[in-house]
């Protein structure tokens, strides 16, 4: 009787157990390391400086680029396989540092970037060769036909490289029309409207989920209340007061014209859902470019000023209120800010103005002292991106949205500092800024006039200017679709 044979078997159960690094799981001449090694080695300040200090953290240039090198030096061009192999492929995870960019992410980097990346593209295949080897990946660096990862070269040459540079910036054109190609065309297993469905669904469950939670709070704030989470903006219909929050965040190297132009039109979509819907409600703009997005809606509702306001500086007096109040060791309820201005880099603190216990800020602080509070209250959102690392400010905003529809709502007759559409109002007209304004029932009921000295005037006419060109920029793109 013949005996049975014994197999060794894989015990998967413990092999999930397994705990490895990514740099244990690659061998030490493996190509992702030279990659990684070879990034590292390149001057990315180019790149570096066409990220703006606003929005969430990005993911570092060396690592996109990382992806790009050796996706492309593999045969591998569409960012959405790249984006899958940082899960999938071991190289690819290390390259990445475990981290998984996503395809828009990966396609727009290289979009920004693309006469850089190619510059760096060449030299990293010339810094390749100067190391011995003569092809990275698919990528023949000498012309020759060597199959293997990266092969070694025995004599390096400067007249040799300067003669292969022009035709590796050819390769290098070839591999990046390979990669725009990939990317303008659906990839073989994805369907768009699967994409778009699954994106919708997943949108729908999380603003049921957290409306479900909210209403469970209710209990414990004694309050009653109904919260209604849904992706149909048909249930805006009969609003007293709608919010716009909907928009793009700015992403790293995308310019502010860019930004303008793509909310711009979102905003312009559903404006024409409020106007059929809830043509009596007040509306809140909280989009940016604020000012120039709150022009947009009432030029695009028809509604009349007082109904239409942005939340900016509502939320920039709230941070300089804290950051004085934090600076001299008070209570935040002791100060009162106030600030003019467009919402952003452009906003106008007022220390004669701003108030601490009946006190001008002027005569507790030096002068160097309150510029300094005025520098941290402009860039406090990056501070507070920067830290969080994903994401941005959530509370605070909230928190300034709700004091506003509170202030409607109850028509508490408060001023507070919105974005207000002028006409003559401080020598202004046919924009909108932020200043102090009361609001009620009817929404801003009056423009506040502060008596501004020359320096202050000319600063805030220096803060329209800016709005004026974004408005520029609206009108050409208006023309530009009227004409087409």
């Amino acid at each position: 009787m013949t005996k049975k044979r014994k197999f060794r078997r894989a015990d998967y159960e413990a092999t999930e157990k397994t705990q490895i690094t990514l740099g244990e799981a690659l061998p030490e001449e493996h190509l992702a390391r030279f990659i990684v090694s070879v990034v590292a080695l390149l001057d990315l300040s180019e790149i570096y400086e066409r990220y703006s200090s606003r929005g969430g953290m990005p993911y570092a240039p060396e690592v996109l680029l990382g992806l790009l090198l050796y996706g492309y030096a593999t045969g591998t061009f569409s960012s959405r396989k790249l984006e899958r192999a940082t899960y999938e492929s071991i190289p690819f995870r290390y390259i990445a540092g475990n981290m998984h960019p996503d395809h828009d992410t990966l396609n727009q980097f290289r979009k920004d970037n693309l006469q850089t990346l190619k510059q760096l593209f060449v030299q990293v295949l010339v810094l390749a060769y100067v190391l011995g080897y003569v092809k990275l990946g698919n990528i023949s660096i000498d012309g020759s036909k060597i199959h293997a990862d990266a092969s070694k070269s025995k004599a390096v040459s400067y007249g040799r490289i300067l003669s292969m540079e022009k035709r590796l910036q050819q390769e290098i054109e070839a591999l990046f029309a390979l990669a725009e190609k990939a990317d303008s065309e659906p990839s073989d297993d994805f369907d768009i409207d699967n994409e778009i469905g699954r994106r919708r669904t997943k949108l729908t469950n999380l603003a049921q989920a957290k409306a479900l939670d909210l209403s469970d709070a209710g209990f414990l704030f004694k309050q009653n209340y109904s919260i209604l989470g849904t992706d149909d903006i048909n249930q805006i219909a009969n609003s007293d007061i709608i919010i716009i929050t909907a928009g793009m965040p700015r992403k790293p190297g995308m310019k502010r014209e860019e930004l303008l132009q793509k909310n711009s039109q979102i905003i312009k979509g559903i404006c024409k859902k409020i106007k059929t819907l809830s043509p009596k409600s007040i509306i809140i703009v909280v989009t940016n470019p604020l000012d120039a997005m709150t022009y947009t809606v009432i030029k695009e509702t028809n509604f009349s000023a007082e109904r239409v306001l942005g939340m900016g500086l509502t939320l920039d007096q709230s941070r300089l209120a804290n950051l004085i109040a934090q600076t001299l060791g008070i209570s935040v309820t002791d100060v009162q800010p106030c600030i003019i201005g467009s919402h952003g880099e452009g906003m106008l603190p007022l220390s004669r103005y701003t108030k601490i216990q009946g006190r001008s800020l002027d005569s507790c602080l030096k002068p160097d002292e309150i510029k300094e509070l005025f520098q941290r209250t402009v860039k406090r959102g990056a501070e507070i991106v920067s830290v969080l690392g994903n994401g941005s400010a959530y509370f605070a905003p909230s928190a300034a949205i709700s004091e506003l529809v509170k202030t409607i709502i109850r028509d508490e007759k408060r001023n507070l500092p919105v974005s207000v559409y002028l006409n003559g109002e401080y020598g202004l007209r046919d924009l909108c800024i932020g200043l102090p304004c009361c609001l009620g029932k009817k929404g801003i009921e009056k423009i506040i006039k502060l008596e501004l000295d020359t320096q202050e005037k000319e600063a805030l006419i220096k803060s329209a200017d800016s709005i004026r060109k974004q408005i520029s920029l609206l009108d050409a793109q208006a023309y530009t679709e009227v004409k087409t």
